[in-house]
């Protein structure tokens, strides 16, 4: 065990399946059934999980089978949320706020200039990144569109980014990296990676990335680490954010039709608000959780680069 950090045993690394399969997929899978089964299967009688359970009439062997296959449809709809999560989460965290390495990179600034300089990336993302410029007929004037399908399932969580934006709540992009550290690691890539041509400027962390996995083993295992639980991350929040949604359909229905098939307790309307603030809690708590694991794992790889097995090239 080296400064205290998980390293590799042999035969699990052998395994078939790794931290990652089933924490992300199997533990995201696993609470996607439930999302799945309180929002349609119970309501729609499609599904019951009462079947799983021993009625005295099924053997041991019946309940691992119901339970295999629990598993195993857990594991693939957890690659389902997980690449669903990777466009609606993490696509819409890079079109607004960057690529984390950017960020990394804008908060090692001065803490006088980087609130100003992380909206203003922000700003410049919102126009070129999730923005549409429509132009009205017969006149100059354009117009911004915000790009509906990436943008249009974020809708019930806008106040909430438009506080955080305003009030500059980005406690989760803050980074240890001094400035100093960040400028060592893009020179010494130069002088390790003569051999290939690349642009510095766009995809200097990718490089530093590879690098430190295939050559820094104790940081590229903090690395996987830092990546399994904010993959994790990434697929809750998508899952709360669809329960959001599956919320404000169902009050809809029962306003409307008095549709009412999905429990909220005895009493109803404090039960409605506990569950709206329950699952608006959870989703800012994973969605802000995600981007700070994943900082960390940029993190990681650069200071892995830099101080791992730094004495033998000193």
């Amino acid at each position: 065990m080296h400064r205290g950090r998980e390293i590799e045993v042999p035969f699990f690394s052998k395994a078939p399946f790794a931290n990652y399969d089933l924490v992300v997929y199997l533990g995201g899978g696993l609470f996607a059934v439930l999302i799945f089964w309180r929002y349609v299967a119970r309501p729609f009688s499609i599904f019951d999980f009462s079947s799983l359970v021993s009625n005295g009439t099924s053997t041991w062997v019946q309940d691992v089978i119901y339970l295999v296959l629990l598993g195993v449809c857990s594991y693939v709809l957890g690659h389902l949320v997980s690449y669903q999560s990777s466009y609606f989460i993490e696509g819409f965290v890079e079109r607004t706020l960057g690529k984390f390495s950017k960020i990394v990179e804008i908060n090692t600034a001065h803490e006088s200039k980087r609130l100003r300089s992380l909206k203003s990336e922000i700003r410049s993302n919102l126009k070129t990144r999730l923005l549409m410029w429509f132009r009205i007929p017969l006149t100059r004037l354009r117009v911004p569109v915000p790009k509906i399908f990436p943008t249009i399932i974020h809708l019930p969580m806008l106040p909430w980014y438009a506080l955080v934006y305003f009030f500059g709540f980005f406690d989760f992009a803050d980074t240890r990296l001094p400035a100093r550290m960040l400028d060592r690691a893009k020179q010494l890539m130069k002088s390790e990676l003569t051999d290939f041509d690349f642009d510095e400027n766009k995809q200097w962390f990718r490089w530093i990335e590879y690098y430190t996995s295939y050559n820094r083993p104790v940081a590229a295992s903090s690395m996987y680490n830092y990546l399994t639980i904010s993959g994790l991350m990434r697929s809750l929040s998508y899952l709360f954010l669809v329960s959001i949604w599956l919320e404000f359909a169902y009050l809809i229905a029962k306003l409307t039709y008095n549709f009412d098939r999905v429990s909220h307790g005895a009493g109803n309307a404090v039960g409605w608000l506990l569950y709206f603030f329950v699952l608006y809690t959870a989703y800012i708590t994973t969605a802000t959780s995600y981007c700070k694991f994943f900082r960390r794992y940029v993190e990681e790889a650069i200071m892995g680069f830099l101080l791992e097995g730094s004495h033998s090239r000193s």
